[in-house]
């Protein structure tokens, strides 16, 4: 838990320190994943951010200086206070909630979410209402657009750096082709093209880019079905942990999971425990997932340098 704990963390704080208006008593939205979008609960990671985003503020709060950096520097009246929404992991809903945050609320500002998709629309409602909105994990570079995204900052980086050490690790073990596989929305049509231009770049041969929807099994299966099409061996998938079991289901049964083969995620695997555990068969996909390659920033956290990193 303490990973997530001093991204949000370092977030409250960042959102202090870039946004005057939020001081004092002020009130933040905080939008969080806690339900699938046909209704189910989302895994415990998803909780856990949940319940790190609230100890982030109770410690803000309380200006704790074990936990809280520069705490000294916090104001000595500070008294924030939070509102709890649930983007039910679809754009339009997390839309809805940063209005209904914004225009019925009052609140001073957005915290969140997660995923590129959904900070997207959340961004362009907050700023035309003149409120700030901020996201601990939003990576789509498109999001650095300030003219559409409006009072928009993050603590996450943006995919680029990623993309070129992928295609690195292609180079320096002599993979010169590979396939690739995203999920088609903001921040996953991001992380393709960038990582087609690094693979043009390098010389890298791509034998095939082939999208699928969040959280779909049938486009998932067709996805994989092309991609064991393609006849590569190596294989750049961009997904989060919520599609990791049909991937690897779907690539162990076309037979293009394993040996012989090289699967690399960009960024999307947090903590794949949860997932294997909450699986419908845990020891098959423990089995397939075993040597997945998973490339992401690993920031430090817990210190005032890191507060430029909220570059657009």
């Amino acid at each position: 838990m303490a990973r997530p704990f001093w991204k949000l963390l370092l977030t409250v704080q960042l959102l202090l320190a870039c946004h005057p208006s939020v001081s004092h008593h002020s009130t933040i939205g905080f939008l969080v994943r806690m339900h699938q979008s046909d209704g189910t609960k989302m895994g415990f990671d998803f909780t856990k951010l949940a319940a790190c985003g609230i100890l982030a503020v109770r410690h803000v709060n309380s200006r704790d200086p074990v936990l809280v950096p520069d705490a000294e520097n916090v104001l000595p009246d500070l008294n924030l206070t939070y509102v709890l929404k649930d983007t039910m992991a679809r754009p339009s809903a997390a839309a809805e909630q940063a209005n209904a945050l914004a225009v019925d609320m009052g609140v001073d500002a957005i915290l969140g979410p997660g995923r590129s998709a959904e900070v997207g629309p959340v961004a362009i409602v907050a700023g035309a209402h003149d409120v700030p909105s901020i996201s601990y994990a939003a990576s789509s570079s498109q999001l650095s657009d300030e003219t559409t995204y409006r009072l928009f900052s993050r603590t996450a980086f943006t995919e680029k750096a990623k993309a070129n050490v992928v295609m690195q690790i292609c180079v320096d073990m002599g993979w010169r082709r590979l396939a690739i596989m995203y999920r088609k929305d903001l921040w996953g049509s991001d992380v393709q093209s960038l990582l087609l231009q690094s693979a043009s770049d390098q010389n890298v041969v791509v034998a095939g880019v082939i999208p699928y929807f969040y959280q779909d099994a049938p486009s998932i299966d067709l996805a994989v079905r092309q991609l064991a099409e393609t006849g590569a061996h190596i294989f750049v998938f961009v997904a989060g942990m919520e599609d990791l079991e049909e991937i690897a289901f779907a690539a162990g049964e076309n037979k293009i999971m394993g040996q012989g083969y090289v699967w690399m995620n960009v960024g999307g695997l947090e903590h794949p425990g949860g997932k294997i555990q909450s699986s419908r068969d845990p020891a098959r996909l423990q089995q397939l997932v075993a040597g997945v390659i998973d490339v992401k920033d690993a920031p430090f956290y817990g210190n005032r340098v890191m507060l430029p990193t909220h570059s657009r």
